[in-house]
C-alpha cells in the first residue's frame, strides 16, 4: 500500500487500496455509495447506518456480495495508541478471518494510529476520536473481484490535558476503542447500476 493509494480528502471514508488501476474506479463508487446509507449529525460528523448498508447491498445483484460483520470494543490499560492500533486491526482480521501479511497488518496499523492521533479533540471530559477507511485488496485468484473493508473506529480515552500527550508511539493511556466493519466481495463492474439506485 504506497502512499499515493491513500486518499485524504473530503470523502467520508479514507480510500485504502492495493489494486491495480483497472479496479479502482469501482473501489471509489464503492465509497461513494457507502456514504450514501447514513447521514451527518448536528455536529457535522457522518453517522453510518449498518443496518441501512446491509440492506442496501442485498437489494443488489452480484456487483457486491456481503461475507461477514464484526462489532468489537477493546479496552486497554496503560498502553500506546500505536499498540492499540495493532491489536484493533488483529481483532478485526480475526473477526473477519482476513489473512493479512505482516506488511500489510503494519501498514494498516500505522495508518489508523497516525489519523486517530490527527483527529482527537481535547475536550473537558472524555476525549474521543473518529476514523473510517474502506480498504480494498484484489484477490489473487479472482481478478474481477476484489475484498473490500468497511471500517468505523471510535477511540476515547479520559486523558484531558494536551500537554500530557507526547505522541502516539510513546504515550500510555486507558483507551477504548470500538471498531465496526464489514467485510464484502466488490466487482470490477460495480456502480455501473448500482449507483443509480
Amino acid at each position: 500500500m504506497s502512499d499515493s493509494a491513500i486518499s485524504q480528502s473530503n470523502r467520508v471514508f479514507d480510500i485504502a487500496d492495493e489494486l491495480p488501476q483497472e479496479l479502482k474506479s469501482a473501489t471509489r463508487l464503492f465509497s461513494k455509495f457507502v456514504s450514501r446509507q447514513g447521514e451527518f449529525n448536528s455536529e457535522g460528523e457522518f453517522q453510518l447506518d449498518w443496518q441501512k448498508l446491509g440492506a442496501a447491498i442485498n437489494a443488489l445483484d452480484n456487483e457486491v456480495m456481503f461475507d461477514r460483520y464484526c462489532n468489537t470494543t477493546i479496552t486497554e490499560t496503560k498502553e500506546t495508541l500505536q499498540n492499540l492500533a495493532r491489536k484493533v486491526i488483529q481483532a478485526m482480521s480475526g473477526d473477519l478471518r482476513l489473512s493479512l501479511a505482516t506488511t500489510e497488518t503494519d501498514l494498516l496499523t500505522d495508518k489508523v494510529a497516525s489519523t486517530l492521533n490527527e483527529r482527537i479533540e481535547w475536550k473537558t471530559g472524555v476525549v474521543s476520536a473518529e476514523y473510517k477507511l474502506l480498504h480494498a485488496r484484489p484477490i489473487p485468484d479472482d481478478p474481477d473481484y476484489m475484498q473490500t473493508l468497511v471500517v468505523t473506529i471510535m477511540l476515547s480515552t479520559t486523558m484531558t490535558q494536551k500537554h500530557n500527550w507526547f505522541g502516539y508511539k510513546t504515550t500510555k493511556q486507558d483507551f477504548c476503542a470500538n471498531v465496526k466493519a464489514m467485510k464484502v466481495t466488490l466487482s470490477k463492474d460495480f456502480g455501473r447500476a448500482a449507483i443509480k439506485k
